[in-house]
């Protein structure tokens, strides 16, 4: 799976976007109790920067077509809000250069949140 989706293929709040495969990536990532926040860092490189540029514009797509709006940024930057369908609440904040992208991530259950 491309870096592309992997936000959204992760949090299982927001649709797959189409994937562009990385070279290589390394991902760590954080789960807490159930129903408690998650967090994950990814980091890509892609074999142009071009390519590297095409998965940050998907990115940016799946991640406002979800319901998460863009708070900074255009379209590197930091993303906010409650994903359609789960209701979690998303942060992530996307940064490329050349041909890397990396994507932090942090998500909080709609159960878990106070009202």
């Amino acid at each position: 799976m491309g870096s592309v989706t992997w936000v959204a293929a992760r949090v299982r709040s927001c649709p797959r976007g189409q994937g562009f495969s990385p070279l290589a990536s390394t991902t760590a990532a954080w789960e807490g109790e159930s129903d408690t926040a998650r967090a994950r860092y990814r980091v890509s490189t892609y074999g142009t920067g071009a390519a590297a540029a095409k998965a940050v514009e998907q990115l940016d797509r799946t991640l406002v077509g979800c319901g998460v709006e863009r708070a900074v940024g255009e379209p590197d930057g930091e993303y906010t809000g409650v994903t359609e369908g789960t209701g979690d609440q998303l942060n992530v904040i996307m940064t490329s250069w050349g041909t890397w992208v990396g994507v932090v991530e942090v998500q909080l259950p709609a159960e878990s949140r106070d009202n």
